[in-house]
């Protein structure tokens, strides 16, 4: 079986390193309807979906563009679409493109495929998904939230999550091969409750999800279920209450290793009567746990405890690790992990309080806020012991929450920052064989950098190279109308600017400093 990266890497040899690409004729262009194309947890290249022309007054015409690492173009492929559809999602399985698409005039979802030549494989038309899956898409295009709803399932096909009505709100996990054939469809046993999904990881073997359940709208769930299903066959392989010796436990990221296929977890974890809504957890854990669902090492770290005594201290002398939301966990060389996130609280907001008074007590937004802190790293080591913290300092963000969060805990209204893309932290790609990863993220510093000029905007990377860790900062000089910064290969990040007055889209390489 041909593979892309191959295709690729000859493609580059031929053509030569581009380093930087331009598109004219960009008409309209969501940030978000780009990004990298992956094979197997390598970077193979990129996708760009965008407006180019209108048809005619209810048609517009849109290019899919893709291209290798060094930016040269491969494919372009052309189609015309109702000019009320939209691009919803899009991702890369290693042998086929799969973009979601949601009419919002006709009200219907379809999903349709494209092998690495742009060429159609199938498509389908979700006729029966449920108006509350229609509602969840339509709301989050509205308000700007990322949508993140199809997993590949190796290189042979697809999972769909969707939201569902039968008693009470549920899901369903339907898996399509690349033809868009149905593979199978999991349907959770009515249970009485109503339950959210959310998918953690996915293999073509097995696939993790997060289940709440809440007897309706106003219950806080106690703790989170784990689900494992087998995805050759949609079956169930487990689904277990998270909870270790009392305590009820959150999930925030997990994995198998292919390997041993032990799943690996990290979260939070509460007091007994505690529920992960709306009470302060205690602390963060690491679980390692086997195929039947049972646990085979568990560690838990204190938040006033074991995390404060390792986070380093300020100017002032404190020392306080606070809560951190982890977006990646990487697998070292040694056999320990990192854990990738980033620093928040729970905090009143003068905008929102300002807001607030002059709505009248009416506004859509509440007088808390979510203040996003420094990039932190974790370091366990292979038995799951805390080794270490590391703190990289990075300027305040600060975003308002919406009505009634006020009940939310800071945990829930990061996953709600998260859903929005609100977080600082970009991307990390890894390379295991050199026992390297960079953990990119955005900021801006009002310091003065080695020149004398003031650094401003930049893409700051955490480079773990051989066990020694270092950060760079690359400054981003842009007049764009928008950017949006990209991974790239070992060593390098991809910055994507769009200027909408010339009706252009350009990309270029820059190289980190390690």
């Amino acid at each position: 079986m041909r593979k892309l990266l191959a295709l690729f890497m000859l493609l580059s040899s031929l053509w030569g390193m581009a380093q930087s690409s331009s598109i004219e004729g960009v008409r309209k262009m969501y940030l978000r309807n780009s990004g990298p194309i992956q094979e197997n947890n390598q970077l193979v290249g990129y996708y760009t979906f965008y407006m180019y022309d209108k048809v005619d007054s209810k048609t517009n015409a849109y290019y899919l563009t893709l291209t290798d690492v060094d930016l040269n173009t491969v494919h372009e492929l052309k189609m015309n679409k109702p000019k009320t559809t939209v691009l919803v999602e899009m991702i890369y399985n290693g042998e086929v493109f799969s973009l979601l698409f949601m009419d919002y005039k006709e009200k219907a979802v379809s999903i349709e495929t494209y092998d690495r030549k742009a060429k159609k494989v199938g498509g389908k038309v979700l006729q029966d998904a449920h108006k509350w899956e229609l509602m969840r898409i339509q709301a989050a295009g509205e308000s700007g939230e990322v949508n993140e709803s199809i997993f590949p399932l190796g290189d042979h096909g697809f999972v769909k999550l969707l939201t569902v009505k039968h008693d009470k709100i549920s899901y369903e996990l339907r898996a399509f091969n690349n033809d868009m054939s149905k593979k199978w469809t999991y349907t959770p046993k009515e249970s009485g409750m109503m339950e959210t999904a959310n998918i953690v990881w996915t293999s073509d073997k097995y696939m993790l999800v997060t289940i709440m359940k809440m007897k309706n709208v106003f219950d806080k769930p106690d703790h989170a279920f784990l689900l494992l299903v087998d995805t050759e066959t949609g079956k169930k392989i487990f689904e277990t209450k998270m909870t270790h010796s009392g305590n009820n436990l959150s999930v925030l990221n997990g994995f198998i290793d292919p390997d041993t296929e032990h799943i690996y977890l990290v979260g939070e974890y509460y007091a007994p009567k505690d529920n992960i809504i709306t009470d302060k957890s205690m602390g963060l854990y690491a679980m390692q746990m086997d195929l039947g669902g049972q646990g085979v090492m568990f560690n838990k770290f204190s938040r006033d405890g074991d995390l404060k005594k390792l986070a380093p201290a300020d100017d002032k002398g404190k020392q306080d690790f606070g809560f951190v939301f982890f977006h990646r966990v990487v697998r070292t060389k040694d056999g320990g992990f990192h854990l990738i996130g980033e620093q928040f609280r729970k905090t009143v907001s003068g905008a929102g309080v300002a807001t607030q008074i002059l709505g009248g007590g009416r506004s859509n937004t509440s007088s808390f806020s979510l203040k996003i802190d420094n990039m932190v790293v974790a370091k366990l080591n292979a038995a799951l012991e805390l080794n270490g913290i590391e703190v990289y300092e990075k300027a305040r963000t600060e975003i308002l929450m919406p009505a009634g969060a006020a009940y939310w805990s800071p945990t829930l209204m990061a996953h709600y920052v998260r859903q929005y893309d609100g977080f600082d932290y970009a991307f990390t790609i890894t390379d295991p064989e050199k026992d390297r990863y960079f953990a990119s993220y955005v900021d801006f510093d009002r310091k003065k950098g080695e020149s004398g000029e003031k650094i401003g905007s930049y893409v700051g990377t955490i480079v773990h190279n051989a066990g020694t860790t270092t950060l760079d900062k690359l400054p981003i000089k842009s007049s764009s109308s928008a950017y949006r910064v990209l991974p790239g290969k070992p060593g390098n990040v991809v910055l994507l600017e769009y200027f909408r007055k010339e009706k252009r889209m350009e990309m270029r390489l820059e190289k980190v400093n390690y």
